[in-house]
């Protein structure tokens, strides 16, 4: 066993063997001196002892070509596809919304146009205020209890929803109200003017619809930020050291990596998809870097 105040053993090459990782059960780990968090032992030599899988053939020189596999792995970069995967929820968002306000004015002109207009009567605001001098605010969330007759002499007593009502009113006050002779108790309208079915009813998912383009616009620049490093960046080997659950991707694997001894040794984050390998701690790989020392890179076995 090596004492704890020597010197790491070198190879003929004279450098420091590589740092790979290993279980207890295979024998007993010393700390690695670049992470205290980590296990790792010695590999013996030009042995290779402990080594597992080999990278495999490097990623062509810089500039790499951009092929139509790298152009579309690029979207499912973590930090390219958060961003559209948001957008795509604000889409969503932008279809339910304009349904229901195009469905909800389109209702409202049809009752203009062939509903029955009939005065409502302001009977109580909340739950038992029918003081006429109280006088219900727009911003108000109350409810409030109407009735009103139809033309075949009903008697119709409702209560409408707490932000249905859009201007103030107060008990014993009569108001338009526009319904369907067919179904009044379910399909009416306070409006007092004529709604435009592609006007103010769609200004909140138009809303939505510009944070949607805002959020892919910054997918878009991510996306040629990772293209960019794929094409100029520095290749370098690396090798496993860790393997993490990544809890927002769990078709991937979050691999901890540390560069080999061309690199810088810092401890590399990388997500590789499972369809197209699965590694073990000791494997090594091949990391395209935008710079010496960059916490981030990609797996060029996704691009390749």
């Amino acid at each position: 066993m090596q004492n704890p105040g020597s010197q790491p053993p070198r190879d003929q090459s004279g450098r420091p063997p590589t740092w790979v990782p290993r279980s207890p059960a295979e024998g007993v780990p010393s700390a690695d001196p670049r992470s205290s968090s980590l296990d790792y032992f010695v590999a013996g030599g030009e042995t290779g002892e402990g080594r597992g899988a080999p990278a495999g053939p490097p990623p062509p020189a810089a500039p790499r070509p951009v092929t139509r596999q790298a152009a579309r792995a690029a979207w499912f970069e973590h930090s390219v596809r958060s961003w559209w995967l948001l957008a795509l929820l604000f889409m969503l968002a932008v279809l339910v919304l304009g349904f229901e306000q195009y469905t909800n004015a389109s209702r409202a002109v049809w009752l203009f146009e062939h509903g029955e207009k009939v005065d409502a009567l302001i009977e109580e605001v909340g739950e038992f205020v029918k003081r006429p001098n109280f006088v219900r605010q727009v911003d108000d969330p109350w409810p409030v209890t109407f009735s009103f007759t139809t033309n075949d002499q009903k008697v119709h007593r409702l209560r409408t929803k707490p932000n249905e009502l859009t201007y103030t009113v107060h008990p014993l006050q009569k108001v338009p109200l526009h319904v369907d002779p067919a179904d009044p108790d379910n399909r009416f309208t306070f409006r007092t003017t004529k709604p435009s079915a592609m006007g103010i009813e769609l200004s909140i998912p138009l809303a939505f619809l510009t944070v949607a383009l805002f959020f892919f616009a910054i997918s878009w620049v991510l996306r040629r930020r990772v293209l960019a490093t794929w094409k100029d960046g520095m290749a370098l080997e690396a090798v496993v050291i860790e393997i993490r659950r990544a809890a927002t991707a769990p078709l991937s694997q979050h691999l901890r990596c540390i560069v080999g001894a061309q690199g810088s040794g810092n401890v590399i984050d990388v997500l590789i998809p499972k369809r197209l390998a699965i590694l073990q701690p000791g494997d090594a790989l091949w990391l395209v870097l935008k710079r010496r020392g960059s916490a981030r890179a990609l797996p060029a076995m996704r691009y390749q």
